[in-house]
Formats: C-alpha cells, sequence, structure tokens
C-alpha cells in the first residue's frame, strides 16, 4: 500500500486514541509506523520564505504541514509517561525556519495574516490555537530533550533524574513565593557530576523556563477564553514540570524542619490567577509573625529555591483551570468533548502530586487539590488514561506522603 495523507491520518487519530487511554508504549510503536510512511512520503512542514509570507496554503500544502506538527506534538506527549522516556525520539526537531502550521480560516474563509510564519516567531506575536499548540510542543520538546541529557537509566529502562545532593543554608524565612524570579540569577553547582556540568545544566534550566513562561504569559495576555489554549497551556505546564520536579525531594527534606505553625506563614495564600476561589481571612497584618522575629534558616539548595516558586505557580495555574473547566461543564455537559484534551492527562496527574506532597506549605493547597481532582474525574469518562494517576494518588495517600486526612476523604467522597 502507497503512503497517502490519509493513511497518515489514521495513524495519528490511532496513536492519539492509544495514548489517551493510557497505552502510551503502544501508542509509540503506531506513531513510529506512521512515521515511516511520514518518511517514505517525505512528509515535511515546509520551509518560511519572507517573499512567501502573504501566500495561500494550497490543500497540499496545508495538510502535510498540519500533519507533520500533529506527529510532532504526540510524540511529545508520548514521552512524559515515564515508561515511554527511554524509547528514541522518532521526528526530527523542527528547525527555526520551518513553517508553523497554518491558522484555520475565519467564519468568512479567510485566515489571519501572515498566511506563513517560521517556528522561529516570537511568543508575543499574536497566533491562534493551532500555531500556539506548534509552539507549546517545541518548549514540551526542548525540556524532555533537557531531562534526558541530565538523567540516567536503570536495568528495567526506567529514567532517573539527577538530582542536588548538596544542600547549603539558605535563609527560607523571607522568601516570597510569587516574587519576580531573576532570569540572571545563577546557581552554584550542586550536583556531583561535576562543576561544568552542573552549570551548563542550570543555565538551560533557567532559558527553558523563561521561555516557557514568556509564552505563558504571552497566551494568558491574548485571550480570556481559557479553553482557547487548554492544550497549549497543558503543555507548558508539563515542560515547567519537568524543568523543576528534580528538587523536589530535596524541598520536602527541608521542610520537615517547620513545624505547623511555620508551615502555615511559610507561603502566605494569594490571589488566584483566573479566578476568586473563597479563601480563608487573612491574618492581621498588625500580629508580628514569629518567623520575622526569629529567621529560621532552612538548608535548600539554590535550585529549589526557583523550583518551589515554579511548582506552586504551575500547580496553582492548573487548579485555576480546573475551577473553570468544572463550573463550565457543570453549567453545559455538552462542552465536556470540547475542553477534555488529551494533552491534560499528565499535567493534571503531575499536579495532583505536586498538591499531595507539598500540600502542608502551598497555599489553599485543600480548595486547589479538590478542585483538580474533580477535573481529573471528568477526564475518565473520556480518556481511560484519567484513571491511570487517581489510583496512583489514592495509593501515595495510603502510604502516608500526603500527610492530610481530607484528601483520602475527598477520594472516598468523589469515587
Amino acid at each position: 500500500m502507497q503512503p497517502s495523507v490519509e493513511l497518515m491520518q489514521c495513524g495519528a487519530l490511532i496513536c492519539l486514541v492509544e495514548y489517551g487511554h493510557g497505552v502510551f508504549v503502544t501508542a509509540h510503536e503506531t506513531l513510529a509506523e506512521t512515521a515511516a510512511l511520514a518518511r517514505i512520503f517525505d512528509l515535511r512542514p515546509g520551509k518560511y520564505v519572507d517573499e512567501d509570507a502573504l501566500k495561500p496554503w494550497s490543500t497540499e500544502e496545508e495538510e502535510a504541514c498540519t500533519l507533520w506538527w500533529c506527529l510532532f506534538e504526540l510524540e511529545q506527549l508520548i514521552h512524559q509517561d515515564p515508561f515511554a522516556k527511554h524509547l528514541p525520539f522518532i521526528l526530527p526537531a523542527p528547525e527555526p525556519d520551518d513553517l508553523l502550521p497554518p491558522d484555520v480560516e475565519n467564519a468568512d474563509g479567510s485566515r489571519p495574516l501572515p498566511l506563513r510564519l517560521p517556528q522561529s516567531t516570537p511568543a508575543h506575536i499574536l497566533v491562534e490555537n493551532r500555531r500556539r499548540s506548534a509552539q507549546s510542543a517545541v518548549v514540551l520538546h526542548r525540556a524532555l530533550l533537557w531531562e534526558a541529557r541530565y538523567s540516567y537509566h536503570d536495568a528495567d529502562g526506567i529514567m532517573h533524574r539527577l538530582i542536588p545532593t548538596d544542600a547549603p543554608s539558605l535563609d527560607f524565612t523571607f522568601m516570597d513565593i510569587d516574587m519576580a524570579i531573576d532570569p540572571l540569577l545563577q546557581s552554584p553547582p550542586t550536583l556531583s557530576t561535576g562543576a561544568l556540568l552542573d552549570n551548563t545544566r542550570t543555565q538551560e534550566q533557567n532559558l527553558l523556563d523563561d521561555s516557557t513562561r514568556a509564552l505563558l504569559a504571552a497566551m494568558v495576555n491574548q485571550t480570556n477564553n481559557w479553553e482557547l489554549f487548554c492544550d497549549c497551556f497543558s503543555m507548558c505546564l508539563s515542560a515547567l514540570y519537568i524543568l523543576h520536579l528534580p528538587s523536589l525531594p530535596s524541598i520536602e527534606s527541608s521542610l520537615r524542619y517547620l513545624g505547623p505553625l511555620q508551615l502555615s506563614q511559610l507561603l502566605a495564600p494569594s490571589p488566584s490567577q483566573l479566578h476568586n476561589i473563597p479563601r480563608p481571612t487573612d491574618p492581621d497584618q498588625t500580629t508580628p509573625s514569629p518567623l520575622s522575629v526569629v529567621p529560621i534558616p532552612i538548608p535548600l539548595p539554590p535550585t529549589a529555591h526557583r523550583a518551589l516558586a515554579a511548582l506552586n505557580f504551575a500547580a496553582r495555574f492548573v487548579s485555576d483551570f480546573a475551577y473553570e473547566f468544572n463550573k463550565g461543564v457543570k453549567s453545559d455537559p455538552r462542552r465536556l468533548a470540547e475542553t477534555v484534551v488529551a494533552p491534560a492527562i499528565q499535567t493534571i496527574g503531575t499536579s495532583l502530586e505536586v498538591f499531595l506532597r507539598l500540600g502542608d506549605v502551598l497555599p489553599d493547597a485543600q480548595d486547589r487539590f479538590e478542585s483538580i481532582w474533580e477535573g481529573a474525574c471528568w477526564f475518565t469518562t473520556r480518556w481511560g488514561s484519567g484513571g491511570e494517576f487517581c489510583p496512583k494518588s489514592l495509593q501515595f495517600l495510603v502510604c502516608g506522603g500526603g500527610g492530610g486526612v481530607w484528601r483520602v476523604w475527598k477520594y472516598v467522597e468523589l469515587n
């Protein structure tokens, strides 16, 4: 059978279904077979030429470019699963002058201008969902490559991240979780892999973090319709998790030195980004905080300083979306088919883990965890893999990792 666009489109759809139902290795095999057809077919996104920026897309060009980016995005989603991280990347990374996929047509049949844009288009340039999705996939791909570069595989093929081993003392008392992060912040070496490699790792991590946040900010400022970029937000937040989850064990071990009162005052509740969930009454500002009187130095690697802020930001972002998602589905169940996108599956599962492991220190953890958990239950109605992370979360609770009775109680209530 000769390869055709229709045959490759079928392969992409089968791969999406397999990914959505949690058979990630099988999805990778289907993607490999589809990519082999694409290579024979010479499927490419096309190259950007300045003179052709306003040139209309032909049907063949549009199909080829869109299909190539679909395959590329699917590969990044599959590689997020721990059992698929050891598998090779099949598709080459897009080059700066590769074309982004064309935006969808307007109601009158026209398309937004310019008609053609390269992959290197800055995040602040306004583009629609299809191109934002491609940009987000590139961000996720770079984070996955960074993770693979600074990780190792055991005998079973499971990837293990390199984590900080030395923990220089840091005064954690006056840290504001929502403070602006200096992009020029350079952390001293904290890995046992050598100073040169460690500095390179940190610099790459900072650059990837900054580019991911820039894309997130551009999409947030572009529209108030969160559904428009739901898949894009999910891939960007997954990239942040990949960059900063390696510091989670050192954060957890450092927080053990604080008592309940100190933990409650470490990170004060802060306004939500996208909605107003009822918050606890703010403490009396006239009452001096014990922490402000007696600073308590906490041994925390410098990389964990930035990681805790990033994990809190990403988890809160997901909980905000979960709140709006739950509210929208309850008012109109038909929206479920439009908003339960496959890229959000891994992001939801990781966000649940973050709130479970840092629930005693992250602001409003209970309300936010419950919003995400309710959204996760909606996901199980469409995607089989939605049930993959729910039992894992329950197992984590039973083992005592979360340390909160309300979390176990909420699981029983929702399920």
